[in-house]
Order: C-alpha cells, then structure tokens, then sequence
C-alpha cells in the first residue's frame, strides 16, 4: 500500500443486543436524540457536542433545521443488531453517552433494554491510502443519485451511459465521506467503478422516492468498513462492506467480558 499522507480518523463501532430492522433505525436515531438533547446540560460541561447524534441545528428555533453535512454517528445494523458508529470528535461524544444512556429506550412501540455488547466493539483509525491493487466493495441501498443526477438517469436510455452516472456519483460519495467525515484529502489518483448491481429499487427517506442500489464496485482507494455513503447514511442506508482483509480493526475495550452471541 502507498501511503496518502494524513491524520489518522478514529472510527467506534458499538453494537447493542437489540434485534433491528431496517426501517426501524429512523425511529431509534429519534429516540437517541431526545435522550441526548435531555442531557445536553451533561454534554456541555464536558465539552461534547450534543448535535452529532442528529445532525440538526439545536440553535434554529424552527424545529431543528437539518445541518448539512457528513453524519459523524450513524445508526445501522449488522447481522439485525443495532449498531451505533461515531467518525472523529463524535467518537467521545459517544463514549461518553455510553456512560449516561438509560437502561431502557422506548421507540414507536418498543421498549428495549440498552444493552452494548462492548465485547465486539471495534476501533478503526483511518487514513486514506492508495492501494496497489484496487479492491472489491459492496455497497447496500446506497442512495447515490441527487436530483439533478436522478433527473438525467430517467433521461438516460444506454445502460452504459447510466454506468457511467453512477461512477461519478460514486466518487462523490466517496469524496464527501473522506473529506467532511474523516478529514482526509481524495489523492487525484482516486477511482472508484462499478462491477455489479444486485438491487435497484426505490425507497422512501424522508417522505420522498429515492432510487437506491445494491451494487459492488472496486476503487483503488482503501475505504473503511460500515461506515455509510450518500443520503440517509445516518440511518444504515448506503452501508460500505470492505474486505476483511483490509479491516484495520482492534477491540475498543479489551478488557470487556466476552460474551456469546450473533454479533
């Protein structure tokens, strides 16, 4: 691997023992909030943000304008568990909360018991590298097509004309999750091309249609794990899955009980 010169980002992954589906993860993401911003006053005399964990403007008296940017805690699932991950400052915002959370969290009609499997938490400290040889990823209900591009994709007749949307989509997922998220620079060398699609489907975020694809794609970037790319990363939409060779993983607390299960 060449090494592209940078910081290392941390990334926390934390899964709970809280059985999830998909479209569940919104009203979690709600409830997390709420408890959170109950607190503030906690997060604020230890000098942690409140706002990572929803991405709205708490000083906006309109109801909590959406703050444009990369989610820096992203609400996903894995192996239908809950899994909360936290990129850069957000990671001891995080850690923090994990310290303060309540036993029991209500959501739509569910009460669940928050219970973090610490033993399978993952630390990953990432820098962005150019690699030798360009690796295969996959990508779940990635939401990559903004408007404009979406508007072009139904205009579009040749398949490889749409290829070749998807692409520069692609990279611009990718470039928006190194830069506002990670705090990396995209090396010019960069790429990023699609290998497959599996699933092409619409779906429903935030009360509009959305096309969202299941796809692999190689890039000779390396790319970390989990983490989320287009709209809705925040929750579990756009999940990237890296080979496991190239998973820079350590236990986030080594000395956690081990513990049995599906995680």
């Amino acid at each position: 691997m060449l090494m592209y010169m940078a910081s290392p980002t941390p990334i926390l992954s934390i899964p709970f023992d809280i059985k999830v589906q998909h479209w569940e993860l919104q009203f979690i993401r709600a409830a997390v909030a709420n408890d959170v911003l109950s607190k503030k006053p906690l997060f604020e005399a230890a000098g942690l943000a409140t706002d990572y964990f929803h991405n709205h403007d708490e000083a906006d008296d309109r109801d909590g304008r959406t703050v444009n940017r990369y989610p820096l805690i992203q609400y996903t699932e894995k192996n239908d568990y809950l899994c909360l991950l936290a990129v850069g400052p957000a990671v001891d915002a995080l850690l923090f909360y994990l310290k303060h959370m309540p036993g029991r969290l209500q959501f739509r009609n569910r009460i669940v018991a928050m219970l973090p499997v610490l033993s399978y938490a993952r630390f990953q400290h990432y820098t962005a590298e150019i690699l030798e040889k360009p690796a295969k990823y996959q990508l779940r209900q990635w939401i990559g097509l903004q408007e404009h591009r979406h508007a072009i994709w139904k205009q579009t007749p040749r398949m490889e004309d749409r290829v070749q949307l998807l692409n520069e989509a692609l990279l611009g997922s990718v470039k928006r999750m190194l830069t506002e998220g990670l705090n990396q620079s995209l090396d010019p060398a960069a790429e990023c091309y699609l290998h497959d699609i599996f699933q092409a489907d619409h779906t429903t975020y935030k009360k509009r249609q959305w096309r969202c694809f299941t796809l692999e794609f190689y890039s000779n970037l390396l790319l970390p794990a989990e983490l989320g790319l287009g709209k809705g990363c925040s929750i579990g939409y756009g999940k990237l899955l890296a080979p496991a060779s190239l998973i820079k993983a350590e236990p986030a607390f080594p000395d956690a009980n081990a513990r049995t299960g599906v995680l």
